[in-house]
């Protein structure tokens, strides 16, 4: 959602841990997912000119609190990023077979499947701060 007359932007959805291979059975931590993607790229493209924010849900556990310190140093605004305690962020790995890749999920019980669980709320974060 972009809103001309304030140049705020919000995208909303799910960010996963993403372990990505890079050899020797060896795998690189980082953070993936279409509309966090977005946000993110939106956020370094348009620095200081325009709030990004990203509104989804995390857990209370270290994994959630490095994705959520990791955002706000990469300037995008986190105040729609509710926490849940009972749950954490979903988990993807890529396989590699060759130059083909493949994708494992573990998100069933993530905390962003709670986003749209409380609608006050998702509202709120969509219409603030201004």
């Amino acid at each position: 959602m972009i809103d001309f007359k304030s140049l705020n932007t919000v995208a909303v959805g799910e960010a996963m841990v993403e372990l990505a291979p890079v050899g020797g059975g060896h795998y690189l931590r980082g953070y993936a997912g279409d509309t966090f993607n977005t946000a993110w790229h939106m956020a370094q493209a348009l620095v200081g000119r325009v709030r990004v924010g990203f509104v989804s849900r995390v857990g209370q556990d270290a994994l959630s609190d490095a994705f959520v310190a990791e955002l706000i140093a990469d300037g995008v605004d986190v105040s729609g990023i509710g926490r849940e305690p009972a749950r954490s962020m979903g988990l993807y790995l890529i396989g590699l077979d060759g130059v083909e890749r493949s994708f494992h999920y573990w998100r069933s019980t993530s905390a962003a499947r709670l986003l749209a669980s409380d609608p006050a709320a998702l509202t709120a974060s969509l219409t603030g701060p201004g």
